[in-house]
């Protein structure tokens, strides 16, 4: 049967026994109506995960394209069909399944994506999810292709959450502190000489921090989270929040990382953040480019001295379409080469010339090589590890 690939599109193909969450084991194909967060666990031990809802770009199918997990949508009946236990091969690359009388190995059988030359992309900022990407990546990728990686908190606590110390966030600052350090500190190990991390700082939407039992302010109930109380938004509200900050930065001076502030703007957005985590040296400081409002007030966030600038067209592009990345219905609006995201992308190289400023924008690995020929030739990318990999590693 034909689906839809969200995730791994040149991937291999994947066989193994068809589960649902009551039923799953490490290696076997889940299958579940919608791809949530309560999957996480699930998901990462999988084989490929096949649902019936979801975007190209949504929190759950995003962390499964850095680690390489294929997932891939089809029509409710169509997934009804495949019975528990059935043996299962799933192509990526044609956006199939193939329901087996019997069990096959679950090994990948299929072929693996064009490579590309890295002297026309480097340096690259590679998106992980666990600091087991960073080796994966360095051990498989030609040296001097990435310069750092970027991580998102929410992605840790995610991870965090699957160990069942999810509560930290909730009963003491200094002890989420301590988890973010631990994690940190295993990341930093694992960099080659060389190397940066960039940490984004949480963005949770309202939704989210329910499914991860984490207590952070703000009401919930939104009707519209994804245009509500999250990103630079919260951080500027929770006052626990920023003390976990505060204590953790000491913690990590020295350190080669980077810190990204998600969801903002403008300058008044980035200055109350700088102010209520009380940093006074903003060449470590950056934004995280992903509205509208961003992209016409970057010149004065950059004025404010910030030396960092990461682009996440996800967001970028549903609300530039103004098409939700997680609604099947209108996935045909969500145009990742829109002659208006494109015109956005250009504006924020336009506004970033001049300054001495880091700038790098995320693109799907279908897109680099688009996003390479409309953009400056300078231009860099961020790319999630999985298809770092698969595009460019080493021979």
């Amino acid at each position: 049967m034909r689906g839809k690939t969200l995730v791994g599109v040149a991937g291999p193909e994947v066989t193994g026994k068809a589960a649902t969450s009551g039923t799953f084991r490490p290696g076997d194909v889940l299958i579940c109506p919608a791809l949530s967060l309560d999957h996480y666990k699930q998901a990462m031990d999988s084989a490929a995960v096949l649902c019936s809802a979801g975007g190209l770009t949504g929190h759950l199918p995003s962390i499964c394209r850095i680690r390489g997990i294929p997932v891939v949508i089809f029509e409710p009946g169509d997934l009804a069909a495949i019975a528990v236990g059935a043996s299962v091969t799933v192509s990526p690359a044609t956006g199939t399944a193939t329901v087996h009388d019997r069990e096959q190995g679950g090994q990948p059988i299929g072929h693996a994506a064009a490579r590309r030359d890295p002297g026309d992309f480097a340096p690259i900022e590679a998106v992980i999810a666990l600091c087991a990407d960073i080796d994966a990546v360095n051990g498989c990728v030609a040296s001097g292709l990435v310069d750092s990686f970027f991580i998102r908190e929410e992605f840790l606590w995610t991870a965090l959450a699957a160990e069942k110390k999810r509560s930290a966030l909730i009963t003491s600052p200094a002890e989420g502190a301590a988890l973010l350090r631990a994690e940190a500190d295993a990341m930093l190990r694992s960099l080659m000489p060389g190397q940066s991390l960039t940490f984004r700082l949480l963005d949770l939407r309202s939704d989210e921090a329910e499914v991860l039992e984490l207590d952070v302010a703000g009401e919930g109930g939104e009707p519209n989270p994804e245009l509500g109380l999250h990103g630079s938004r919260r951080i500027a509200q929770d006052a626990r929040y920023q003390a976990m900050i505060r204590t953790l930065r000491p913690e990590l001076r020295g350190a080669p990382i980077k810190w990204s502030i998600p969801f903002i703007n403008d300058e008044f957005e980035l200055n109350q953040i700088l102010g209520r985590l009380e940093v006074t040296d903003t060449r470590d400081w950056g934004v995280f480019v992903e509205t509208p409002a961003a992209v016409c007030q970057l010149p004065r966030m950059l004025d404010s001295g910030v030396s960092v600038v990461n682009v996440g067209t996800k967001d970028l592009v549903q609300f530039v379409l103004a098409a939700d990345r997680n609604n099947r219905a209108v996935a045909h609006v969500y145009d990742t080469r829109h002659p208006a995201v494109m015109s956005a992308l250009s504006a924020i190289v336009s506004h970033c010339t001049g300054y001495d400023v880091t700038l790098r924008i995320f693109a799907l690995g279908a897109d680099i090589g688009y996003y390479r020929s409309c953009l400056p030739t300078d231009t860099r990318f961020m790319l999630c590890a999985s298809e770092l990999i698969q595009s460019f590693s080493a021979a």
